[in-house]
């Protein structure tokens, strides 16, 4: 099937008069290329803002497409957790959600699971923000899987202040916020976390308290599975990350991927179209016509962001060229057009004007 296709839907806009204000996005119009990596400019009211200071490793022309099959991942503002090269994860062919390749953690061929990917925020994080892909092959053994860790520093040490999220197959899910030892951590325990065998989307709202001792801080925790169904697994708020006194703060993005008691010299993971950001505005593809009947979603990664105009680098993912495909814009509070806007199908609609 032919990828590249231009689209330039007519930019209705049915205003009179002024503006008047939203109670969420709405969108108006669109244009673009509906190729992978293509620019898409999309019109309307509400979006609001965005500091565009994201981490995008998706995409035909990212990171993980472009680094040499079987090289360690490199790349500025993230380094490997200390530990021996021979445990940093690699470039891999063998199985990608998107494009044709992933990132691979691998206690198989290290015979240790002690394995971690770290991304600098830069500072002391006050919202967070990731979404991305994950396959794990357990080998049929059971065990431990450290998925992620939003950590104080770049370790992954269980210390505080921090917040851990891991499957212990055959056992228990669970999502710890650690502030002090064990006896002070808050334990959650989400059902329905990743199964070996399947490509999920792991999705991660996170915002620490304001202040040491104040319970303001929110997890927000989704699992897609494409195709099947997006569920919410955990919804906490009031949440005090930072006990009195803590002078410590929330920082790297670990993506751990520890595989062990029982799992180090089995399991092998994979990631993939990974987003990092700062709020949760974003734009995403989905395969329905309401945000609620997605069954698959795939996000964008933005290029430009004001309140009445988003460009974004089109992400088809795994979405079916045949398929109609409606557009949605999540704004910074974290409202959605429910109503998405059709696009039609990535093949060909028509030929018209490229976008500017």
């Amino acid at each position: 099937m032919k990828r590249s296709c231009r689209l330039l839907l007519s930019l209705c806009f049915f205003l009179t008069g002024c503006a008047t204000a939203q109670a969420g996005p709405k969108i108006i119009g669109l244009a673009g290329d509906l190729s992978a990596g293509g620019s898409v400019m999309v019109l309307g009211q509400g979006f609001g803002g965005h500091s565009l200071r994201t981490e995008w490793l998706g995409g035909p022309d990212g990171p993980i497409e472009t680094t040499s099959t079987g090289s360690f991942f490199e790349r500025d503002g993230w380094s490997v957790v200390p530990f021996p090269d021979k445990f940093r994860p690699v470039i891999s062919r063998e199985n990608a959600y998107s494009g044709k390749q992933a990132i691979l953690f691998d206690s198989v061929r290290t015979g240790d699971g002690r394995t971690g990917l770290a991304y600098d925020s830069g500072g002391a994080v006050t919202f967070g923000y990731a979404s991305w892909m994950a396959y794990i092959d357990t080998g049929g053994a059971e065990g431990q899987w450290k998925m992620f860790r939003l950590n104080w520093e770049c370790n992954v040490k269980d210390t505080w202040p921090e917040l851990v999220m891991f499957n212990w197959f055959g056992q228990v899910d669970t999502l710890n916020v650690r502030r002090e030892k064990e006896d002070r951590a808050l334990r959650f325990y989400p059902s329905g976390y990743p199964e070996a065998g399947e490509w999920v989307r792991l999705e991660l709202l996170l915002q620490p308290s304001s202040a040491p001792g104040k319970a303001d801080g929110s997890v927000e925790l989704w699992v897609h599975r494409p195709g099947k169904e997006i569920r919410q697994l955990l919804s906490r708020r009031g949440i005090e990350t930072y006990l009195p006194g803590e002078e410590r703060r929330w920082r790297y993005f670990v993506f751990q991927n520890y595989l062990g008691n029982g799992l180090a010299g089995h399991g092998r993971v994979w990631i993939d179209d990974l987003l990092i950001q700062d709020t949760p505005a974003r734009v995403e593809i989905g395969n329905a016509p309401r945000w609620s009947q997605c069954r698959q979603r795939e996000v964008q990664s933005p290029r430009s962001w004001q309140d009445e105009r988003i460009v974004f680098s089109f992400n088809p993912g795994r979405l079916a060229g045949d398929e109609p495909l409606y557009l949605y814009v999540v704004d910074g509070q974290g409202r959605v057009n429910e109503h998405g806007f059709a696009i039609g199908h990535r093949r060909v609609l028509a030929e018209l004007d490229p976008l500017k």
